[in-house]
């Protein structure tokens, strides 16, 4: 009987398993093949009535008969960033396929929504990479474009609302991980990381700030990234790998670049106004060539359920190398009074060019007796070292007039920074109250600046100029977050600060402040799925101390110095920031708009003394600024092509003082073309137009463009890029107008690149939402909300 029965049950199953193969299955799986489990979703099928699914713990649903595609799914789970979307066959995705039983795919379908990258509140915008499609194709750069009022240039520098933003990894800030990160921005894949959070003030920071989540890897294994990289200016490679091995979550970082700049021509013409004097320079720099290596190693320790620790040891350095050839006239009403030609060598070597960071830090969960109610403790320790040096060689040939001693010059120069850093932060989140934060820190900072000049042709002792200044720095902060149902949200912070900066080598000159900064942030979201934000600060920024210590450095054979400004004042701001974001249909629409107002603005001022042009720092009496831009995203066009259009405006009023006023008008916009071509091929074409006008400086009209072709499949993923092949030599004016003096340059330098760039990933991940395993027991550095 028992045989008899077992045979029967055998039957039923290879019956079933039968039946299955003839019908198809829908799998919910995000970027790294992962089944999504537990789905529910409705199917609004035409003609037909709706039909309720939920994913099995594989992330399946079996389809009924009924049931053909194309059809509308209605997904309920919030975590998806399309919650309306449209199945159908003719549009190649990854996101959900129909197979027929479970091991073959039959057919590639596409999810089409109003797409929502991100979501907000008055405290911060995040974004689930694992929950976008087309994030298998982006680069770390392109990832950032897409969260509303964040833009990156083709330098790597990330702004938030036109100010400049910190970057943390896992939670905590590093000077290594920031400058990787902003060297290799345009070839590092976005899935290295799982999701990105900006947090619009950060209380350790004081200014916008991006966390990036690394992608961790499952219990008791190992995850990580390799990427590299070769074009016709650079090449390096880099890599991270994550072990979890009991308590232990320790990580690696590590990369190499070499950059080689090709040869640039300028020639330029300074007219200084009261000796009628002219000069002509025209300079060829060659064996431009940069390398960069770096590393960087934590370890996350949990103890138990409600005490962590984390330490980190960092460091990168860089080596440079510089030619330059020149030859400079100064004439007086059309005489030539001398003519030289210079070579001119600069060495920036290893020894003195490195950054190193330490950080030792501490969480406590602390237990909470009301149901709802968390309550946390965070203390972190650094230390961090930043260096820089160079040693210039000139040697002249004085073809006409009068030898001078900065004719020929061998000059050595530090500079080197020291930061000792303490920060605590309590923090309490009740469902009904908010979350409030109370934050305290502190730090001292020594800025060392020392300069050899020997010249060559007055034997003597070389010329030693040194100076010192130290920095100490206090300040508690206090945060509260509300959200007022599903819709609103607000925060308040307000910061109370002490400081005091000192010379050593000035002991009469010191400088003392006590400040009070208020910050403000709403946040809105429409009926329509669109969001509005607010935000409104007043702050107060401190001279930075390498433009307060007073060392010239002399360029040009003596024609162009640069010094500090040990009287520089600590200046105001006033800024407002408002941004609208909208899914229209299949459309993404983002309008940020920004004023701001800033007393006594710490600026880079340059003038003329005698026949030298001055570069040195000088507070402006007042700056007013205004800034709007607005980007549509997925445009849908004939075929499978989609479009994006984004354009920009600046304008900057300079009180300098009473009878110095000037005016800053800047634009730009740019336009994007994207081919899914199939699922694992996207070709895109963009070209952008900027045009900058500054504080005594214009710059040319530039066109920039970017041919793009990105193969990603499964673990792999490969990119080639050929930029600005419209005009691969380029040639551009500029002026500038100081006090004093007025110049025109113009520039020739070979203009595009071609790059080839390959990331493999391996190993075995966790989400970026599983509760308990990542946000709760690894990233220590960001709080759960």
């Amino acid at each position: 009987m028992k045989i008899l029965t077992c045979l029967l049950l055998l039957f039923v199953c290879q019956h079933a398993f039968a039946q299955q193969g003839d019908k198809r299955v829908l799998i919910f799986e995000d970027n790294f093949k992962r089944p999504q489990r537990a789905v529910a979703f409705v199917m609004l099928s035409p003609g037909k009535k709706n039909i309720a699914g939920i994913t099995d713990t594989a992330g399946r649903f079996l389809l009924p008969d009924t049931i053909h595609a194309p059809l509308t799914l209605q997904l309920k789970d919030t975590a998806f960033t399309c919650r309306y979307c449209t199945v159908a066959a003719d549009k190649p995705e990854t996101r959900i396929v129909i197979i027929p039983g479970s091991t073959q795919q039959l057919k590639e379908v596409s999810i089409t929504a109003a797409a929502t990258y991100t979501k907000g509140d008055a405290a911060k915008i995040t974004m689930d990479l694992t929950k976008i499609p087309e994030a298998r194709f982006w680069t770390i750069a392109a990832a950032l474009k897409n969260i509303p009022g964040v833009e990156v240039d083709a330098n790597g520098n990330i702004t938030y609302a036109g100010k400049p933003v910190a970057l943390k990894h896992n939670g905590y800030t590093s000077v290594v991980f920031s400058k990787m990160l902003s060297d290799n921005i345009h070839q590092q894949p976005a899935l290295k990381y799982t999701g990105i959070t900006l947090q619009l003030h950060d209380l350790k920071t004081e200014k916008p700030t991006l966390n990036f989540e690394q992608v961790l890897p499952a219990d008791k294994s190992i995850y990580g990234n390799i990427n590299t990289y070769v074009s016709t200016v650079s090449g390096g490679a880099d890599g991270s790998i994550t072990a979890r091995t009991g308590k232990h979550t320790i990580s690696a970082m590590g990369g190499y670049s070499r950059r080689y700049t090709p040869e640039k021509v300028m020639t330029g013409n300074t007219h200084y106004d009261t000796s009628a004097i002219v000069l002509t320079r025209e300079t060829r720099t060659t064996g431009t060539a940069r390398i960069t290596p770096f590393i960087s190693i934590s370890d996350n320790y949990r103890i138990n359920d409600r005490h962590f620790l984390n330490a980190e040891f960092s460091w990168n350095a860089s080596d440079d190398h510089k030619n330059e050839e020149a030859v400079t006239r100064i004439r007086h009403q059309d005489v030539l009074l001398k003519s030289v030609t210079a070579t001119r060598r600069t060495d920036m070597p290893f020894a003195d060019n490195n950054n190193l960071n330490t950080r030792l830090a501490y969480i406590w969960k602390i237990p909470a007796k009301i149901p709802g109610t968390r309550r946390r403790l965070d203390i972190s320790a650094e230390y961090v070292s930043i260096g820089t040096g160079l040693e210039n060689s000139l040697v002249s040939a004085v073809d006409q007039g009068k030898e001078v001693p900065a004719d020929n010059y061998r000059q050595r120069k530090k500079e080197r920074g020291k930061d000792v850093y303490a920060y605590a932060c309590y923090a309490y989140e009740n469902k009904r109250v908010g979350a409030f934060d109370i934050a305290a820190k502190y730090f001292y900072r020594t800025y060392e600046e020392r300069q050899e000049t020997d010249f060559s042709l007055h034997p003597q002792e070389p010329e030693l100029l040194q100076s010192t200044a130290v920095y100490h720095y206090g300040a508690l902060l206090a945060s509260l977050e509300k959200k007022f149902g599903s819709s609103f949200s607000a925060r308040a912070v307000l910061k109370g600060d002490y400081n005091y900066n000192g010379f050593k080598h000035l002991p009469d000159r010191y400088f003392r402040s006590f400040f009070v900064s208020p910050y403000l942030s709403l946040y809105y979201q429409l009926p329509n799925k669109g969001t509005l934000r607010l935000e409104s600060e007043y702050s107060q920024q401190r001279p930075p101390l390498h433009a307060l210590v007073n060392v010239p450095m002399i360029f040009n054979n003596g024609y162009a110095v640069k010094e500090g400004n040990p009287d520089l004042r600590p200046s105001g701001t006033f800024s407002v920031n408002a941004g609208y974001a909208v899914p229209w249909k299949k459309l993404r629409f983002n309008l940020d708009a920004s004023y701001r107002r800033i007393s006594n603005d710490i600026g880079v001022y340059t003038y003329a003394r005698d026949s030298v042009t001055v570069v040195s720092y000088r507070n402006l009496q007042a700056v007013n600024g205004y800034y709007t831009r607005g980007m549509l995203s997925d445009i849908p066009l004939a075929w499978k092509l989609k479009a994006g259009i984004s354009g920009w405006v600046e304008y900057y009023r300079y009180h300098v003082r009473q009878d110095y006023n000037t005016n800053g008008f800047s634009r730009g916009a740019s336009l994007s073309l994207t081919c899914m071509i199939n699922a694992q091929w996207r070709l895109m074409v963009s070209g952008s137009y900027d045009k900058r006008i500054g504080f005594q400086h214009t710059s040319p009209d530039y066109f920039s463009s970017n041919i793009n072709a990105v193969y990603a499949k499964g673990k792999w993923m490969c990119s080639l890029t050929g930029s600005n092949l419209h005009q691969p030599w380029l040639e551009q004016r500029s002026s500038s107008n100081g006090e004093g003096y007025y110049a025109l340059s113009a520039d020739r330098y070979r203009n595009f690149d071609c790059r080839l760039s390959l990331s493999y990933t391996f190993g075995k991940n966790t989400t970026f939402t599983d509760k308990g395993k990542y946000a709760e027991k690894n990233d220590l550095g960001s709080l759960s909300r």
